[in-house]
């Protein structure tokens, strides 16, 4: 099935393209770029006068004196084209832009300036079969189509203007290829790691032309990790650092920074990165204990995503402390008020046995009726920690209000705390 792409013509100032978009590639052909930026299938050539094939300027000396591009200084240059093969070029002639990365963007967008030299008889000197053919493809996926430039239908096999293609149906029906470079601009459905595109030349009727100039390709950068939760806590001497993730694009993984001041140093903890889930829509679950940590200390950490290609974006800090009582080796038993309270999605809920012990921590309603079992099992002396995600033990999600969880122990300890979840 033929695709088509929707095709604006913009001739106001092109800045507004990139509001609000990152600029991926830029090529104004201002230095020569053949075998680095770009590439093409023939050696650029030019018989000074009709015959072309290559970067220039209007002064160059290179194309014919006569053509003029308002607008354009002797010395700016751009791309120009005029009967390929009429030097023994091959036809048709290629202009690659391969390689370009565009992990991480999304909502890409490709603009070229096109112009063609008015002929002076008043005959723009395009054939039926002249035209020139923008194209993309994504990782290597095969091509498909931007944008097209053909002859309008006219009657005139012979002597047609040239015309942005709309509906790409080989007849030149939307904005007219004019003298003055102007911006046409087209989206590129899709995203990956890698775009190339690749500009085609089919001219050899003659004296038919076309430049190209001010080449760009934009796009929203989006970020590799929606990052919905990040906490630091408390853990039997050491501190659990937790993150869970909504969705990655082309996410290596991570790195978790650590300081003892907000504005100070932070120093990497772990010394392989955290693998990441690559490419996910679905939530994932990270965790990484900290065990240099001293009771009574603040400390800040901060996660760093990964791209696969080497991009990195640092999350907000976050910062907990080292509760000195909670975190001394526990001498009694004790239920801690849950945090945060009220909560939503999850209430974390420490508390700390002297003894070996089997402990039984339970939620119930305002009825007193049971609603979630969340510990049940036998434990060694130590500080530890258990979280309640507003569900009931069907896993269905409780309703607002006010909830009691309880602990008990095999030694009859007892001691119930109050919180409140809020959807």
């Amino acid at each position: 099935m033929k695709k088509f792409v929707t095709i604006l013509l913009f001739v106001v100032l092109f800045v507004c393209l990139a509001l609000g978009q990152t600029t991926i590639l830029q090529e104004t052909f201002d230095t020569n770029g053949n075998g680095s930026r770009y590439i093409t299938n023939t050696p650029e050539f030019s018989d000074g006068s009709t015959d072309y094939f290559l970067r220039t300027s209007l002064n160059s000396g290179q194309i014919n004196g006569s053509i003029d591009f308002p607008g354009k200084t002797p010395n700016d240059f751009f791309f120009a084209v005029q009967d390929v093969d009429g030097e023994g070029g091959p036809l048709p002639g290629i202009l690659d832009f391969i390689a370009i990365p565009i992990s991480g963007y999304s909502a890409l967008s490709f603009s070229v300036s096109i112009a063609e030299d008015d002929a002076s008889d008043g005959d723009e000197d395009w054939d039926t079969s002249d035209n020139v053919f923008f194209q993309y493809q994504i990782d290597g996926n095969g091509y498909s189509p931007l944008i097209h430039v053909e002859s309008i239908p006219d009657g005139d096999a012979f002597n047609s203007v040239p015309a942005v293609d709309i509906n790409l149906d080989g007849d030149g029906d939307g904005p007219i290829i004019t003298s003055t470079f102007t911006p046409i601009v087209a989206s590129i459905p899709g995203t990956g790691a890698m775009l190339d595109i690749r500009i085609v030349f089919n001219l050899n009727a003659g004296d038919e032309d076309i430049a190209i100039d001010d080449l760009l390709i934009t796009g929203d950068w989006t970020l590799p990790v929606s990052l919905s939760s990040f906490t630091a806590t408390p853990n039997n001497g050491s501190v659990l650092v937790e993150w869970t993730t909504e969705s990655e694009v082309n996410n290596l993984g991570f790195n978790l920074y650590k300081s003892e001041s907000k504005d100070g140093e932070f120093a990497q903890l772990n010394t392989t990165i955290i693998e990441g889930a690559g490419n996910s829509t679905t939530k994932n679950d990270y965790t990484f204990t900290d065990t240099e940590v001293v009771p009574g200390k603040i400390y800040y950490y901060q996660i760093e995503d990964v791209a696969f290609d080497g991009k990195t974006e640092k999350h907000d800090i976050i910062s907990m402390t080292m509760d000195e009582h909670v975190d001394a080796v526990a001498n009694t038993f004790q239920l801690m008020p849950a945090y945060p309270n009220p909560f939503n999605p999850e209430a974390h809920i420490r508390f700390q046995i002297p003894e070996e012990s089997t402990i039984s921590i339970n939620v119930f309603d305002l009825r007193g009726q049971l609603v979630k079992s969340l510990v049940s099992e036998s434990k060694t002396a130590g500080n530890y920690e258990v979280k309640w995600n507003g569900t009931d033990n069907n896993n269905n999600n409780v309703g607002n209000g006010i909830y009691f969880y309880q602990m008990t122990s095999s030694t009859g300890f007892t001691q119930t705390q109050k919180v409140m979840f809020l959807k």
